[in-house]
């Protein structure tokens, strides 16, 4: 092999990695969410028959307006107008203007009710109840049991959850330590350690039920969570009947999980994913746990305004002003 040769395989080589590691940089979560809203662009772009790139400002306005009439929630048009000025990037080609965009979608987040709703934060009694629900007598049983107190303990995105290798599990004497190794708010992914003390009763221990999945899954690497099928048989099983297409659990499997022990265990409440995460910082606010604490504990941001949206509601009424006022 000649030296210009061998130049030309080394150049494929990094442009193979630098794709790669460009690809890793996004989350597949909001990767799905960018194809979506640009999708969504391409199709407004033909009925008004706009060059979809490149895209000029006053264009850009224009769709955002339109999202406006379908009443999308402000955050929804914000991910379009991201959607639009990444494909310009990766196209490379300059990114439009987007002020006069964001000036409108300003002007909307005004005169748009605020009506946004939030998951409802799961409670023990619910959460016992749905951990009763699950059958142990069957893989699918013990997985549900162990996703579902996991997810609370950790105050864990859905996909935390789904991300998460065996590795990335180790036991101590005093409970179990969960290796999160990226997640929404660490953007370099430089992980972190969750801490998950042993549990006061059996039946909630999160601990425990890890330790009996783990002994079910058998394996000491690849994914912690995988897809079930109705014979009992885990994805990655080369006699897996499922419609899974890799080993790993997807994180909309999540939801299937809690609406599953949802309606079996009989609990009304419409539970999401959400719900296990902020079901687990309501209960130890609730507890006395510190907010700051609760907010390294659950890797949200310091000042984050989700969080203290699960700790006002408490305060308003533990520390009124009012309170102990002698009315």
């Amino acid at each position: 092999m000649t030296q210009i040769e061998r130049r030309g395989t080394a150049d494929e080589r990094l442009a193979v990695l630098a794709s790669r590691l460009s690809h890793a940089a996004t989350s597949d979560a909001t990767r799905r969410a960018y194809q979506a809203s640009w999708r969504r662009y391409e199709k407004w772009c033909r009925g008004y028959d706009y060059p979809l790139l490149p895209c000029a400002p006053d264009t850009l306005q224009k769709f955002v307006a339109s999202m406006t009439l379908s009443d999308d929630s402000p955050s929804g048009i914000e991910r379009a107008i991201e959607a639009v000025v990444t494909a310009h990037k990766e196209a490379g080609l300059k990114p439009p203007d987007t002020r006069k965009a964001r000036k409108t979608l300003r002007g909307y987040r005004k005169e748009r009710p605020q009506t946004r709703k939030k998951a409802a934060p799961l409670t023990v009694d619910d959460l016992r109840a749905m951990v009763d629900s699950c059958d142990l007598s069957t893989v699918r049983g013990v997985r549900d049991r162990a996703i579902i107190l996991l997810g609370f303990a950790m105050m864990a995105r859905r996909s935390e959850l789904t991300g998460l290798d065996v590795t990335d599990v180790r036991m101590d004497r005093r409970g179990m330590v969960i290796r999160v190794r990226s997640s929404k708010t660490d953007k370099a992914a430089a992980g972190m350690d969750v801490n998950l003390v042993n549990g006061e009763h059996e039946a909630t221990c999160p601990v425990l039920a890890m330790q009996a999945w783990l002994t079910v899954l058998g394996d000491t690497t690849g994914p912690l969570f995988r897809a079930v099928d109705r014979h009992g048989r885990l994805s990655g099983d080369p006699k897996f009947a499922g419609r899974a297409k890799g080993a790993r659990m997807t994180p909309q499997a999540v939801e299937t999980i809690l609406r599953r022990a949802r309606v079996t265990s009989g609990v009304r409440v419409r539970y999401t994913p959400h719900s296990l995460r902020s079901g687990g910082a309501t209960v130890a606010y609730e507890a006395g746990a510190d907010a700051l604490e609760i907010a390294r504990h659950g890797r949200w941001t310091d000042g984050s305004r989700a969080l203290l949206g699960y700790i006002r509601p408490i305060d308003q009424w533990e520390k009124n002003p009012m309170k102990g006022t002698g009315l």
